[in-house]
């Protein structure tokens, strides 16, 4: 099953992300962005276009999901590489893809809240 994005959301996000990584990394290119990941929430609707558009980019993402539903949507759809069973394998693979230069979207069930603070704690910046 597809996901439904109403037209032009995927498009509108893509250059949402270009717009802030021009802002703060200096471009939109690969090599503006190399090494970069972004952490964003939710993946129904509108949601499901922020890691499709941030792989368009170059910019790999971690995308936490509280329905499972969700989640198995978007990976169906082709728009998750990676959906990790915790917060250290979804880490661990946003690392294994920054060693070998691969842009990587993984989703992770989770509450946002939560594991926004759980990486805040451990001293993970999505910028780096």
């Amino acid at each position: 099953m597809a996901v439904h994005r109403p037209p032009g959301v995927l498009a509108g996000t893509y250059e949402l992300l270009g717009a802030v990584a021009t802002r703060h990394f200096g471009g939109r290119t690969p090599e503006h962005l190399r090494g970069r990941w972004m952490l964003t929430a939710g993946m129904g609707g509108m949601g499901s276009s922020q890691p499709i558009s941030a792989a368009i980019l170059g910019l790999s993402s971690l995308t936490v999901e509280a329905d499972p539903a969700k989640i198995e949507r978007l990976r169906a759809a082709g728009g998750l590489d990676v959906v990790a069973r915790d917060l250290s394998a979804a880490l661990a693979a946003l690392d294994r893809g920054r060693e070998a230069g691969e842009v990587l979207a993984v989703g992770l069930l989770g509450n946002a809240a939560e594991v926004f603070e759980d990486i805040a704690r451990r001293g993970w910046c999505p910028t780096s």
